[in-house]
């Protein structure tokens, strides 16, 4: 019988190692342990200091990965944790804007146009008086008019 070489081994416990990431990566536990470390990351950090902390772009790209794996509602609970739960992130952080209309989009798979419409209202109400509201004001505008609506006056883009 011929004897398996070192190399043989190596390879084995890489596409081992690989596919345990992968699985970790895919699996609902493993989404739950990363949320679990960007909930850590932010309780653990200050709060002065949390507007910049990078567990915020994290949280983002674990909600962007559970629009990809379509798990819309784990996305929008995601969205709506970085949004409303987490106070020093919320409606006034930099990436907030692009948040909100990523929600949107999610949310917009799953209901009617007056709904859709509504909704975007409700965001727009919270999200218009951002500074960088104006650089993500055609992506709500087209929002709205693709769900056959109009974009309130009050909320145009000065």
């Amino acid at each position: 019988m011929a004897e398996i070489s070192r190399k043989t081994y190596i390879i084995i416990a890489v596409l081992i190692l690989f596919l345990a990431g992968m699985w970790m990566i895919f699996s609902n536990w493993g989404c739950s342990v990363f949320q679990g470390w960007i909930d850590s990351a932010y309780e653990s950090c200050q709060p002065q200091e949390r507007k910049t902390q990078r567990a915020a772009d994290w949280q983002l790209t674990l909600a962007w990965w559970y629009e990809v794996s379509l798990r819309d509602e784990e996305a929008i609970k995601c969205y709506e944790d970085f949004l409303e739960k987490k106070k020093d992130w919320g409606w006034i952080h930099p990436r907030a804007p692009e948040a909100a209309i990523n929600r949107l989009l999610v949310w917009e798979r799953h209901h009617s146009s007056e709904a859709n419409r509504n909704e975007c209202i409700r965001t727009l109400e919270m999200i218009h008086s951002h500074p960088r509201y104006k650089e993500f004001y055609p992506d709500f505008e087209k929002f709205m008019i693709r769900n056959r609506g109009q974009m309130p006056e009050w909320a145009r883009a000065r």
